[in-house]
């Protein structure tokens, strides 16, 4: 059976001066089609608007097989 694709969002990390623990920011909504490297340019682009640095960004892909 294929899978039936659902959903895709992305988390993003910012690392904050002063703290230990990163800050996430969840983008949610994303199109099947949205590929990982543009997902990370995108995550690169909110950077460019926080003063915060990004560390990572999450890619959860969810997809459904229906038995």
């Amino acid at each position: 059976m294929p899978p039936v694709f659902e959903a895709k969002q992305a988390d993003l990390y910012f690392n904050v001066a002063g703290e230990e623990k990163p800050r996430k920011q969840t983008v949610s909504y994303l199109t099947e089609e949205s590929s990982g490297e543009n997902i990370v340019r995108f995550g690169q682009l909110i950077a460019q608007l926080s003063p915060d640095t990004l560390s990572s960004v999450v890619v959860i892909d969810k997809q459904r097989y229906v038995v």
